[in-house]
């Protein structure tokens, strides 16, 4: 016999927090400050109103949902964190007009309630602290471009532009600086460390962009039950829109995971394609089957995501007999004197 479920929908905001509890007639609701203190008195409160285990869901709200989903887990309560996206389409469902604080628990309350989406698996302590200096390299990264831009700006004086190229420097330094942190951090990580080595046997896939998939897929690809699942999580699964005889729409990616993590892969397969024969071949074989050009491209990423997947997986260097076992092996030697 299934256990009763109470769902509830919590609303995040910087400084409050919006509880409803989904019940037949009525939404029980509460507003409590979004502070460590507040989260025991609010668990305390919903475990009493429920009439079943408790089931939360929570729209992630930048970092400001962190810490109750933390505090949430460590009690033991089953959490989803849902994309906005679906509770946007779910508001649009229920044909709800109004938009406040409140609403929108009792929203996420029903949407708990009808969706029963899947709990949250919180991302491993290494891989979340591997995101972080990733994404303070992007940032770093970012402001470099924005600097460079503006010096674009002929209207600009020359001390203004001392200054820009002053804080081009400082920023390149920190890059540079923080590349070598990350570097220091895989080696003091011995399964990070073999990781690496084993996405780096992979033709196209070098040094950096092992950091960007080696912090999505993990060091033994356990987060994942397959590669599929892998590529749907980064958003190169393929989307379809037929409907009856007249429409035929060309599919395309969903583009539902990091932008950035594609764009690496992007970058990975045109190396790839030069690179590993294997690679090569196949994509001239895609191109002589009429695949335009975009289309080879993302079919080579996700043949790279594969194969990524597959060596931490077994935890075995890449072996192209084993990812091409219809193509006719050509050793190193060979390759060479070509």
């Amino acid at each position: 016999m299934k256990p009763i479920v109470q769902p509830v929908g919590i609303d995040v905001s910087k400084k409050t927090l919006d509880t409803a509890l989904f019940k037949p007639s009525r939404f029980p609701s509460r507003k409590s400050a979004n502070a460590r203190q507040d989260f025991d008195p609010l668990l305390a409160w919903m475990q009493a109103q429920a009439v079943g285990e408790l089931h939360v869901c929570v729209e992630p709200t930048g970092t400001y949902h962190d810490e109750l989903v933390t505090f949430l887990l460590e009690h033991g309560i089953t959490v989803s964190v849902v994309p906005p996206s679906q509770i946007a389409s779910f508001r649009h469902s229920e044909g709800t007009r109004h938009k406040t604080d409140k609403q929108d628990a009792i929203l996420l309350a029903k949407f708990c309630q009808q969706k029963q989406p899947a709990a949250h698996i919180p991302v491993a302590e290494d891989l979340a602290h591997l995101r972080m200096l990733l994404s303070r390299l992007d940032q770093l990264a970012q402001m470099q471009q924005a600097e460079r831009n503006r010096l674009e700006n002929g209207r600009l004086n020359e001390a203004i532009r001392v200054q820009i190229a002053e804080h081009r420097q400082m920023l390149q330094t920190w890059h540079k600086q923080f590349q070598e942190q990350i570097r220091t951090w895989i080696k003091e990580h011995e399964q990070m460390s073999k990781a690496m080595k084993l996405l780096k046997s992979i033709k196209g896939i070098g040094e950096v962009s092992g950091w960007y998939l080696l912090a999505i897929i993990g060091p033994d690809a356990s987060r994942f039950p397959s590669a599929y699942q892998l590529a749907v999580y980064l958003g190169l699964d393929v989307v379809k829109h037929d409907s009856g005889t007249s429409v035929r729409s060309v599919g395309h990616i969903s583009k539902q995971g990091s932008p950035r993590v594609r764009g690496v892969l992007g970058m990975c397969a045109i190396v790839a394609k030069r690179w590993d024969p294997d690679m090569n071949q196949w994509a001239g074989e895609l191109t002589g089957r009429g695949k335009k050009g975009l289309v080879v491209r993302v079919a080579v990423m996700r043949k790279l995501l594969s194969i990524a997947y597959g060596v931490l997986k077994s935890q075995k260097a890449y072996d192209p007999s084993r990812a091409w076992p219809t193509h006719q092996q050509v050793s190193q030697e060979e390759q060479q004197a070509a």
